[in-house]
């Protein structure tokens, strides 16, 4: 929520964007006591402040609901983006509602078994990023390793997930003055530097487990850890249960500046997270030049990788505090480090080529936005129609014909085919291709493969748990009409 605090740097690069387009509305899931803030004439930040966390889903989604129908009314080219977790699910009910493009931001590593498993929250977060990303209308990610894993479940999101690291100002860490940290803690002859917010998923706890490791053999080394957040005070009682209390230094958040001078003191930059998203203390340890020990995770593998980074798995602390005390030992592999860091990071681009990438994806993805009713709501309109019919089949031939109910289901799901195909086709997917007998006959196959599925679900439901067939019917064909839109997009309605 810093964007709603004036003057912050999260406002100011939302002016730098608001520049560039007509008009930018931030939604902001806050509690109450906050105001809406007017950061530049184009960019507008509001707070749902929110009694209960659960309700900011229906406060934001009241103030969206008034940016969406301003947009409609003036027929603007908009763009819904959602940023982290359950925002992704105010974006998805906008963006079908009013029929507005959706682009999905991922910034965390929702792949990572220790994001799934951190807590309940997280893990119904991980379920909304896997919805959002499946239903968007595009991706933008932080990280390579995002990008692959992404594009490794879902593949028809090939030229539909970007990759676009975080801004920074390079010059700001290639050109700081020393911050005199020797001259305040001038026992500490050698200074490992941590820099994040003190939640669980940044560890820090094994940042202290590995000071402790590492001054076994190097007593002279300091930890300083800058930043804040609601660890603060388990990791100092663990500092002080550890005895370390001399040899660990916590820090306030620092500006940009005074951050960049901090890492031109630091003989080691250690990261310890569960996981990342992508990690942009990395790129600011490696532009400033300070050796770099960390788990793997994040941007590791791309900018920073084996050939100029020392790396452990996750939770490692025996091998970091190993890495770590290999730099004590063997100087000139720091100075090599350095260099090839530095290195990879000269062509790092300016906040301006950031700002201007970004809203270029935005153009991109707001370029065409759809037509009428968005797909979501015409897809379960037509399969309602088209279930409707069938279900009214399946009535006749199994309670007037008097069919058993396995031939009249058949009888029943063949019926509803065609009249599925054509309003999927030339309404739902307002597709234009020639290639009807083609579409057809896929669809058909799939049709088909579902009416196999069917069958099987409906003598599980009616045989074996002994469900009345109507809503046996029902249920067996919502959980086809649900895989079903999937494999239509992806094999059969192609130039949707």
């Amino acid at each position: 929520m810093k964007i709603l605090n004036p003057g912050s740097s999260v406002g100011e690069r939302m002016a730098s964007y608001g520049e560039r387009v007509d008009s930018l509305e931030i939604i902001v899931f806050s509690p109450p006591g906050y105001s809406s803030q007017d950061i530049s004439p184009k960019v507008k930040a509001v707070p749902t402040n929110s009694k209960w966390r659960i309700l900011a889903l229906i406060d934001g989604f009241i103030v969206g609901t008034k940016f969406a129908l301003l947009a409609k009314r003036l027929r603007a080219k908009a763009l819904i983006t959602s940023q982290d977790g359950f925002t992704h699910l105010l974006g998805l009910a906008l963006s079908n509602l009013y029929g507005l493009r959706l682009e999905v931001q991922v910034h965390t590593d929702i792949f990572s078994k220790y994001f799934r498993n951190q807590s309940w929250a997280t893990f119904l977060q991980y379920l909304s990023y896997q919805l959002a990303i499946l239903l968007s209308n595009s991706v933008r990610v932080v990280s390579k390793r995002l990008r692959e894993n992404i594009l490794r479940r879902y593949k028809h999101k090939h030229g539909k997930v970007f990759l676009l690291p975080v801004a920074l100002d390079p010059n700001i860490f290639k050109n700081a003055e020393p911050w005199p940290l020797r001259a305040r803690y001038g026992k500490f002859q050698r200074v490992i530097l941590c820099a994040s917010r003190l939640t669980k998923e940044k560890n820090l706890e094994l940042a202290v487990s590995t000071l402790a490791k590492v001054r076994e053999k190097y007593p002279d080394t300091g930890l300083v850890i800058v930043g804040e957040g609601s660890e603060r005070e388990s990791l100092t009682s663990l500092v002080a249960t550890l005895g370390l209390g001399d040899w660990v230094v916590f820090l306030p958040w620092l500006s940009s500046k005074e951050l960049a001078g901090v890492y031109k003191v630091a003989d080691v930059f250690l990261l310890t997270s569960n996981f990342e998203g992508y990690g942009l203390t990395l790129v600011e340890a490696a532009i400033s030049g300070v050796p770099i020990v960390t788990t793997d995770v994040g941007l590791v593998g791309s900018l920073v990788n084996k050939h100029n980074a020392l790396i452990a798995e996750v939770g490692d602390a025996n091998k970091l505090a190993k890495h770590i005390m290999f730099l004590f030992q063997n100087p000139q592999a720091g100075l090599l480090m350095r260099d090839r860091l530095i290195e990879s990071t000269r062509e790092y681009p300016s906040v301006e080529a950031q700002t201007t990438s970004i809203v270029n994806l935005w153009e991109m993805a707001s370029a065409t936005p759809p037509k009428g009713l968005p797909l979501l709501i015409r897809y379960l309109i037509s399969g309602g129609s088209s279930a409707f019919v069938a279900l009214v089949s399946l009535t006749f031939f199994v309670e007037v014909i008097g069919l058993w109910y396995i031939f009249g289901s058949i009888l029943a799901f063949l019926v509803g085919f065609l009249v599925s195909f054509l309003l999927q086709k030339h309404w739902t997917f307002e597709d234009k291709a020639k290639q009807v007998r083609k579409q057809m006959l896929t669809y058909l196959l799939i049709s088909v493969t579902n009416l196999g599925i069917n069958t099987l679900l409906m003598y599980i439901f009616v045989d074996l748990l002994g469900l009345w067939y109507i809503l046996s019917w029902v249920i067996a064909g919502a959980l086809i009409a649900i895989s079903s839109l999937f494999v239509y997009r992806k094999y059969v309605f192609l130039s949707t």
